[in-house]
């Protein structure tokens, strides 16, 4: 979810960096007694995003939703869109995991996300294994989220997001800007995300 897959994935070879790439995810600390079936199930935004040495600019990406809902067969499947404003295109992926990955209440987790057509054709057979880190959330409002891909030459791209329910919501909280601060990360180096073209009827 949150993460924007489909941008990843569908510009993840033409995506140029700024500085040297890790060959690790980072240890990130994650959330304990993480309950999946309160978190999954309704509408996540991302209000403010920064991907590591990687340039992002309020024409590559919008609109990043995230939609999720629980299988019968004990898989979450999650269907996030990306608006990219430069050439008026929504880019859409599917994601799975397993709710085994949360037994003993531990907010890491891997997805399994390919991107599809508007209409959930997949566009690839294959699909990307993602790192996700739930650092922070309550569920209800925010979120704060590390996400970790690994690209074709062997290199990881981290992704740091905030998350709110509310796509129209600028303020960070407190809590949120601690972590960033405990991070060595400042809230001026992410991009604030217009979610506009997320409205109704725009996707």
């Amino acid at each position: 979810m949150y993460k924007s897959t489909a941008l990843l994935m569908v510009s993840l070879l033409s995506l140029s960096t700024t500085g040297p790439l890790t060959e690790e995810c980072q240890n990130i600390k994650t959330m304990q007694q993480f309950d999946p079936i309160k978190y999954f199930g309704k509408t996540w935004y991302v209000t403010n995003t920064m991907y590591t040495n990687v340039k992002l600019t309020s024409d590559d990406v919008a609109c990043m939703k995230s939609e999720s809902k629980l299988l019968s067969n004990a898989i979450i499947r999650e269907v996030d869109t990306t608006y990219i404003p430069g050439n008026h295109t929504y880019l859409n992926s599917e994601s799975y995991i397993n709710v085994v990955e949360f037994i003993e209440g531990n907010g890491k987790y891997i997805s399994e996300a390919r991107p599809i057509d508007k209409d959930g054709r997949p566009l690839l057979k294959g699909f990307y294994p993602l790192q996700n880190n739930i650092v922070h959330t309550d569920y209800d409002n925010r979120s704060f989220v590390y996400t970790c891909i690994r690209i074709p030459n062997g290199k990881v791209i981290s992704i740091y997001n905030v998350l709110s329910r509310n796509p129209e919501s600028k303020l960070i909280d407190g809590k949120i800007l601690s972590i960033l601060e405990e991070f060595g990360l400042k809230l001026d180096d992410f991009l604030q995300v217009n979610n506009d073209n997320c409205k109704e009827g725009n996707v």
